[in-house]
């Protein structure tokens, strides 16, 4: 099977257990050519245009007749239907088999956070994951998981001296075996491998001499020791998260899909639109209903009364 007509991260997955994939993806059992018919909708092999306003498409048109004065420009194409929105049974196991070949990556300050259909859907189809050591807890409900980076920064733990070295190289393999053990991932049906690294930036000092390579060497188990720590206490302790701690969450409904739209705001897509014109029908009800009542408050009045308000209100406003 050629991989050109699949994503990267597609064909990792697939290579990486194939027994597996076929029972999460009925579309891999078919046959080649089929197969790669079908999977050159979502996952092309050349990027085609996402989403498209008919501001952008005009612009672009426009500065193609300036570059070459006998290019007629043409008027924006009319809506395309979403191969996605075809066939729910194409969407479940394309949707499944995108979601378990992408990397998510979990920030603790994120300037907006999913809707929580789309992290439940992450939760529980991704199989690769890279989060900080807070979001520990919440990876135990991922159980497709198969492979978990841990990112530890200089603020999660310290050395002994007040000092911050380096050591994402000094761990072994039974260190990380019983990190992952501690951390309780081991219990993960599909769990395989762990990575733990630290970020370098500014607040992290590498060694870069003999005496500090020596000094690493002397603080390797003080290292060790309080990163197990750490991590036992993150999953045991089941530690608070903070609610600024989401996950960035691809949207796939729009991959690979030809999506032509006349409103000229990008930041709205589809499904906000189809809820605000929901939200703008419920409202214009409930202040038809609020009209009604009124007008049944005055008929009754008028009633009571024995003179006509109505009238005499329009009379005042005019």
């Amino acid at each position: 099977m050629s991989s050109n007509s699949l994503s990267r991260g597609i064909w990792r997955h697939f290579q990486t257990n194939k027994t597996a994939a076929v029972e999460a993806c009925p579309l891999f059992a078919l046959p080649t050519e089929v197969y790669d018919k079908i999977l050159a909708y979502p996952f092309p092999p050349v990027p085609r245009l996402k989403l498209l306003f008919s501001r952008d498409w005009d612009t672009m048109e426009k500065e193609k007749q300036q570059t070459s004065p006998p290019y007629n420009v043409r008027p924006t194409p009319a809506p395309e239907v979403n191969e996605w929105l075809v066939s729910k049974r194409f969407f479940h196991d394309a949707a499944k088999t995108w979601f378990a070949a992408q990397t998510f990556d979990f920030c603790m300050r994120c300037e907006r956070k999913p809707r929580p259909e789309t992290l439940r859907v992450v939760l529980k189809y991704s199989s690769f994951a890279d989060v900080p050591s807070a979001m520990i807890p919440r990876l135990l409900i991922c159980r497709s998981l198969k492979h978990v980076g841990i990112e530890l920064r200089p603020e999660d733990f310290e050395l002994v001296d007040g000092g911050r070295c380096g050591w994402k190289d000094c761990l072994t393999e039974t260190e990380v075996d019983v990190i992952r053990v501690n951390t309780g991932l081991s219990t993960l049906p599909r769990f395989a491998s762990l990575e733990i690294y630290q970020p370098e930036d500014s607040d992290v000092r590498w060694p870069s001499g003999l005496n500090d390579l020596q000094r690493q060497l002397l603080l390797l188990p003080t290292n060790v020791y309080r990163l197990q720590a750490l991590t036992r206490q993150r999953a045991a302790t089941k530690s608070a998260i903070p609610e600024s701690a989401w996950s960035y969450a691809p949207r796939p409904m729009c991959m690979g899909s030809k999506v032509y739209m006349a409103n000229a705001n990008p930041l709205l897509p589809a499904y906000v639109r189809l809820g605000s014109v929901r939200s703008f029908l419920r409202i214009t009800g409930i202040i038809l209903q609020v009209f009604g009542l009124t007008m049944l408050l005055i008929k009754v009045v008028d009633l009571s009364v024995g003179e006509q308000i109505l009238p005499g209100l329009f009379k005042l406003l005019i």
